[in-house]
């Protein structure tokens, strides 16, 4: 735990100007001034040692270096790459699923195969999660100067097909950690059945992207062709914007749904939301 607080925390130290621009984290402590990098950054290097130091004498050295590449790799690796290319994504999966694999390192001083069962499904289910966050939030990311994949997906049918991808890897996973005797038949049946909620959650969103879901793509596409026929460029890239900034939610909306990879068909717009 005082690992991950001191990676997250020089996440938001690096970031702090970032953060910002973002509706979704410019509240945060840093972006909203309530404690200075300077702060941050001395309590995040302070934990982070204790943390490291605790996990080698208490439990195993191998827990501790766990712990302690997965902050470099957070911090030094994900945290920059973000500003560069949309592979930031799935570094950062790998380091939100590394926590299990350390508790079980902690327990059996050793790392196995049956180990990765829950970092696989944590891996996957941050995939998922991230590309329709990305989706949904895709202007706000924009403005903080984050590179992710949905930038080069207009049409939201990449980012989509992603999500679901990740979710239909879930599937398997709690059968399979029946099968290698690591828990219960009911857990099996739990986990498929969860398991199967995103996945369906997550065709939603792949089917909304292509439009089958509602026929408001088609209307917009006739109208943004019509508007170019008869309008001149200027017209024509306001009318764009306009359907583009009607068809994805209020960021604030993005920030709280519990499950952000089931967009309606229809939402309200940016304008009318402010």
């Amino acid at each position: 735990m005082m690992v991950a607080a001191s990676a997250n925390t020089l996440n938001q130290v690096f970031d702090v100007k970032n953060d910002a621009k973002m509706k979704r984290t410019m509240r945060r402590p840093l972006p909203s001034g309530r404690i200075s990098p300077v702060h941050a950054a001395m309590w995040a290097t302070s934990v982070g040692a204790a943390g490291t130091t605790l996990l080698a004498c208490k439990a195993n050295y191998l827990a501790a270096g766990l712990a302690a590449s997965n902050l470099i790799l957070y911090a030094f690796v994900y945290t920059p790459l973000k500003q560069i290319h949309h592979v930031n994504t799935w570094v950062g999966a790998v380091v939100g699923a590394i926590p299990p694999l350390l508790g079980w390192a902690v327990a059996a001083s050793e790392v196995s195969l049956n180990s990765m069962i829950l970092p696989t499904a944590l891996y996957f289910w941050q995939l998922s999660h991230f590309m329709a966050l990305a989706y949904l939030c895709c202007d706000d990311y924009v403005a903080g100067g984050y590179r992710m994949l949905s930038f080069a997906d207009p049409s939201g049918k990449i980012t989509a097909w992603v999500s679901l991808r990740n979710c239909l890897y879930m599937l398997p996973l709690g059968l399979l950690a029946y099968k290698w005797g690591l828990t219960s038949g009911w857990f099996s049946f739990e986990a498929s059945l969860l398991t199967t909620g995103l996945t369906i959650g997550a065709l939603s969103f792949d089917l909304y992207c292509i439009g089958c879901l509602t026929n408001e793509t088609t209307e917009i596409a006739v109208v943004l062709c019509v508007a170019e026929l008869r309008d001149d460029e200027e017209s024509a890239r306001q009318k764009r914007e306009h359907y583009r900034a009607q068809s994805r939610p209020p960021v604030d909306y993005a920030s709280v749904a519990q499950f952000p990879f089931l967009p309606v068909p229809v939402y309200i717009s940016a304008q009318a939301h402010e």
